[in-house]
């Protein structure tokens, strides 16, 4: 499991791939997970959290799993957002905050990305390492902030599995080309944006460097002249 080094990064896409664990394993059927699926996300959350000296969750007892479960729960998502909240001033110029049409596109190029591997001539072991990238591929996408790098890095490698391939891995460089391009552009907005709003206090700043004291005397002179009461 590649996790980053920092502790807060490390919970956090920690936490994305046991939430992720969970869901795939959430049973229609049954209404639910199984009590041990519960019991093994709280255990390696909880374990995490202590070992990594990132901040405490609440305490659960095993025996009353499914009632103590959504508590829990709540107090991983409060955790996941202090340390979202911790993080993003310090990784902005490095990450983005991908728009909801843009994720969508995004994961579903990623899908498309998995059913071309999952088709091609390529061995079992290089399918199940491009499984792999995939998964931390779409955590990454579904993060708060997306960092831009490490998408990067993943989608190199999953463009290694083009070379010396069949023709059905042809559309993989398109494709991963795709992604970056839906990344980028919202980047630019968000920069675009975020210098709007600079500019703007800037703006605000001059604005009221421009009122001498003088113009406040006066002001409040005839703030005051106005609160006579006329007989």
């Amino acid at each position: 499991m590649d996790l980053p080094l920092e502790p807060e990064a490390r919970w956090l896409q920690l936490r994305d791939l046991v939430e992720k664990r969970l869901d795939e394993r959430f049973d229609m059927n049954n209404g639910g997970n199984e009590p041990y699926e519960l019991l093994e996300y709280v255990q390696i959350l909880s374990a995490a959290a202590e070992e990594l000296g990132i901040g405490e969750l609440s305490l659960i007892s095993p025996s009353n799993i499914r009632e103590d479960f959504d508590p829990f729960r709540a107090s991983v998502a409060a955790l996941a957002t202090r340390l979202s909240l911790r993080l993003s001033p310090k990784n902005s110029t490095d990450s983005v905050a991908l728009s909801r049409p843009t994720r969508k596109e995004i994961l579903c190029n990623i899908e498309a990305l998995r059913s071309m591997i999952s088709r091609s001539d390529i061995s079992e072991e290089n399918k199940a390492k491009a499984s792999n990238i995939f998964d931390h591929l779409q955590i990454l996408i579904l993060a708060p902030r997306t960092d831009i790098a490490r998408v990067g890095i993943l989608l190199a490698a999953i463009g290694a599995f083009a070379v010396g391939t069949t023709s059905l891995l042809a559309d993989l460089p398109p494709a991963i080309g795709t992604i970056s391009a839906l990344i980028g552009a919202d980047k630019l907005e968000e920069e675009s944006e975020q210098a709007l709003i600079e500019d703007s206090r800037k703006r605000i700043q001059i604005q009221d460097l421009r009122e001498t004291p003088d113009e406040v005397t006066n002001n409040e002179i005839h703030d005051g002249s106005n609160d006579e009461v006329p007989f």
